[in-house]
């Protein structure tokens, strides 16, 4: 069958319909059998290169009904599949990036990647509002090719667009749709390592069963110290919660570590005896490597 008979015997909405059909059985048939994730995202974005050159053809040669029509392929059917090639075209960068070294990495990666993502649409505040409440008024003039601007055009790639397959912001929906499912790829990944690092970190706590074996005071002073450097989350942190976490991870209960802070305080030769011990003993083991 020729492409004009193909074409003439497919409704466009038939022909998309059936291409996201075959995009989704191949997407699930390399999710089940290739484990390398680099790999396997790399040959679904080939897919979806091929697909979409594919509506190109079908689309380049297709006389849409009406203006309806052709606002509901660039505004919604063009874009289901063009955020997928978005949504892999990032994640394999991410995935590229992403460090393997421990989990509280990952973690710190992942929750970076996620607030860079809400960042994302500041440009183009104006036309994100329009689309999320659902808007139409103004789709003549950014689903219609007749009306292409390409000053309105965000595309990194609008210099190389065809425009007979393209709108002003069709590239914009599919944008959305991509960061959207980014971000809940990004979340559900962070469940799983933040739930890892701490099962990581209970495990460490039980089977090693480390104690703090010095005095409840010297850990006061060590945690004050720490707390009055900045020294965690440049110092964007509440004592109590400090306290509490050397208390978790060292299976100690300091009680009232303020009263604790005010003996301290109070030392009549030397307030940080622990701190300076520290450092002498570190001193004296440097000088140990020295010999």
């Amino acid at each position: 069958m020729s492409l004009a008979a193909f074409i003439m015997n497919n409704s466009m909405k038939e022909f998309v319909t059936n291409l996201r059909y075959k995009i989704e059985i191949k997407i699930n048939s390399l999710e089940s059998t290739e484990n390398d994730s680099l790999i396997r995202i790399n040959q679904i974005i080939n897919c979806l290169v091929d697909s979409l050159k594919q509506l190109k053809i079908f689309i380049v040669n297709y006389e849409f009904k009406n203006q309806e029509e052709e606002i509901l392929f660039f505004k919604e059917l063009k874009p289901q599949i063009y955020s997928l090639l978005l949504f892999y075209v990032r994640l394999y960068k991410i995935e590229e990036k992403r460090p393997a070294s421990n989990k509280v990495s990952e973690d710190i990666y992942i929750s970076h990647e996620i607030k860079q993502l809400d960042k994302t649409f500041t440009n183009s505040l104006d036309f994100y509002n329009y689309y999320r409440t659902g808007d139409s008024s103004s789709d003549y003039k950014y689903f219609v090719r007749k009306n292409y601007d390409r000053s309105l055009d965000k595309d990194p790639l609008s210099f190389e667009k065809d425009y007979m397959f393209s709108t002003s912001y069709d590239y914009e929906v599919a944008n959305i749709i991509a960061n959207d499912l980014l971000k809940a790829y990004l979340i559900s990944e962070l469940n799983i390592v933040s739930n890892a690092a701490c099962n990581n970190l209970i495990s460490l706590i039980a089977n090693k069963q480390m104690k703090w074996t010095d005095s409840k005071v010297s850990l006061v002073e060590f945690v004050y110290g720490l707390h009055s450097c900045g020294s965690i989350n440049h110092g964007n942190v509440e004592l109590k919660d400090l306290i509490m976490c050397f208390e978790t991870l060292f299976n100690i209960e300091l009680g009232d570590f303020y009263r604790a802070f005010l003996e301290i305080r109070e030392r009549k030769k030397s307030r940080t005896q622990y701190i300076e011990r520290m450092r002498d003993a570190l001193i004296t083991r440097m000088d140990d490597f020295d010999k």
